[in-house]
């Protein structure tokens, strides 16, 4: 988990490219640019740059809007037939981050308790208070580091281990866990509390897609 404000850095990093304008040099944003690094979500980089030029020819003599519903339902289509042809792996690698989500929880949730309560002991019963004046630190864990663990943090890294056991339908599992994982959490807890959680795990595997999508194709 480390690890994951490199990867969010990375994401910020790997924006779509800037193309230079011709007379005054200054990084000019072409939507055929754009729209391949979008479509590089649900296929690989050389089919996402053909689709786009082809996208950009039909869209000659049509309205701006055309090129971005045909871009956006490419994306549908593809992610569609992924779920179709795949739906049982699928629904087998969500269904188990769902379970891994679970446990990771409860892992995280104890390891910010010990942390916590370690901090408040030196804190407030080892003569350090009288170095350090002031209210002492409650026993019990802040509500904002229970929502930074186990509703942002967690279900992202479960989110890129579910998208790396679906290589190439990375986006296809982020979105079978978002439908999913509430109906599951109907048989152990509230669904509204993981409809909220599997968004960030949608946000992960879409992270570890585009991470992986800027790798190299081997020759």
């Amino acid at each position: 988990m480390a690890r994951s404000s490199r990867w969010l850095v990375d994401l910020w990093l790997c924006g779509p490219p800037a193309v230079t304008s011709g007379r005054g040099k200054q990084p000019v944003m072409r939507k055929d640019v754009i729209a391949e690094w979008i479509l590089r979500l649900v296929m690989s980089r050389e089919r996402a740059a053909a689709v786009a030029g082809d996208l950009l020819e039909d869209s000659a003599g049509r309205d701006s809007s055309w090129f971005w519903i045909s871009m956006a339902g490419t994306i549908a289509s593809t992610v569609w037939r992924d779920a179709q042809t795949h739906a049982w792996q699928l629904a087998g690698v969500s269904a188990a981050g769902f379970f891994f989500q679970m446990i990771l929880s409860v892992g995280a949730n104890l390891a910010a308790w010990l942390v916590w309560t370690s901090v408040h002991f030196v804190r407030d019963h080892t003569g350090l208070e009288l170095l350090l004046p002031g209210a002492s630190l409650p026993l019990s864990v802040p509500v904002w580091v229970t929502i930074f663990y186990l509703r942002l943090l967690v279900p992202f890294e479960v989110g890129r281990w579910v998208a790396r056991r679906a290589p190439g339908r990375e986006l296809s599992s982020g979105l079978v866990m978002m439908l999913l994982w509430p109906l599951l959490a109907s048989l152990t807890k509230s669904p509204y509390e993981f409809a909220w959680v599997s968004q960030f795990a949608l946000l992960g595997a879409i992270c570890e897609r585009w991470r992986t999508s800027r790798r190299p194709t081997p020759n």
